[in-house]
């Protein structure tokens, strides 16, 4: 019947059926149900199909980029036709938003639309080796609790820099602890609501083993912690993970000036300079993962999507430059090595 709506009104409908063509396959191969809208976006039939469609582009290089966005447009004008006929409502599957072109001109649109992604220079990953990783956990060790786990969380959790300095301790509870018994904390998410701010300001689950967060629940139960906790801010269900002495949330300063200091003590110990900044924490944890991920599961799409969820990425174009990494052989194999690793401590009752 969409079909031959679009017949009638004189449009070409060899791309139409093309776009359903692979969609339909799709849905078949993925088991999900196109009537039916999801939480997660790559379960969703529309969100999924498009993350689908921008792997075909930048992975297996199949489609180009105005194909990719015209099977898209298919998509979505036929969940606009369904919603027109009354058989669903579109804006479960799709949002519009308001953009601008390079004039400046305002143009209708949604969120399923597919662009080319802008390249900056400078933008490219830069990864710690697994040699610097080894040295920076022997140097994190001997730093204070707090300035160890404000790096621990970037390595071993991924988090950006904006997103460690606003996190809440009241995420960190004996009775999240106790509650799992899995290898990684679940169902801890972060985001606005709970006074983190992540890029976008969109929420995601935090990706933490259990080592990492029993080593961050000590440190809030602390007594030095508490002492300093008093001289902050009463906000209702938000205290600051990470304070200044005088009661105030850190801030980049306060990270930037660590990340001096382990530079300093990485060169006067290899005699060579660690070319990184905080950022690449991030970036080495998030082709650890993959290429942990990329030898667990049966598909590397799938590996990229776990990525993606985990990292935070607004879509998978951004994940797909971890898959360059993969192949590096001065990479760590896996991301559990280094969280091992910097977990010995706390298994041999080390104190910082």
């Amino acid at each position: 019947m969409f079909i031959l709506d679009k017949a009638a009104t004189c449009v070409d409908t060899n791309s139409i059926t093309k776009a359903l063509k692979l969609w339909i396959v799709w849905l078949e191969e993925t088991e999900i149900d196109p009537f039916s809208p999801a939480a997660l976006h790559y379960k969703s039939p529309t969100y999924g199909f498009k993350e689908e469609l921008l792997l075909k582009v930048n992975y297996h290089k199949s489609i180009s980029y105005n194909t990719a966005a015209n099977y898209i447009n298919v998509i979505k004008n036929f969940y606009q036709f369904l919603g027109d006929i009354n058989v669903i409502e579109p804006t479960l599957f799709f949002r519009h938003e308001q953009k601008f072109n390079g004039r400046g001109k305002a143009i209708n649109a949604t969120d399923l639309s597919i662009r080319p992604l802008r390249k900056h220079q400078g933008s490219s990953l830069n990864p710690l080796t697994k040699s610097e990783c080894t040295v920076l956990l022997s140097i994190i060790e001997k730093l204070s609790r707090r300035d160890y786990l404000m790096i621990m969380l970037m390595l071993g959790c991924g988090l950006r820099g904006q997103e460690v300095i606003t996190m809440n301790s009241c995420l960190f509870s004996s009775e999240v602890f106790s509650e799992n018994e899995a290898f990684l904390i679940q169902g801890l998410e972060i985001g606005p609501d709970v006074g983190v701010m992540t890029k976008f300001s969109i929420p995601r689950e935090l990706f933490i083993t259990k080592v990492l967060y029993e080593e961050v629940l000590d440190f809030v139960e602390d007594a030095n912690y508490l002492r300093a906790l008093k001289k902050a801010p009463s906000q209702d269900n938000y205290k600051p993970l990470f304070l200044l002495s005088n009661g105030n949330r850190i801030n980049k300063s306060t990270l930037y000036n660590v990340w001096t200091k382990i530079k300093k003590e990485f060169a006067e110990s290899t005699g060579k300079p660690l070319a990184h900044k905080p950022h690449d924490l991030r970036a080495t944890f998030g082709s650890n993962l993959l290429r942990l991920l990329a030898d667990e599961v049966a598909h590397i799409d799938d590996a990229l999507h776990l990525v993606k969820t985990a990292m935070g990425h607004k879509n998978v174009v951004q994940t797909m430059k971890y898959v360059s990494h993969l192949s590096r052989r001065d990479t760590l194999a896996q991301a559990a090595e280094v969280l091992d690793a910097a977990a010995i401590k706390f298994y041999i009752g080390d104190s910082l």
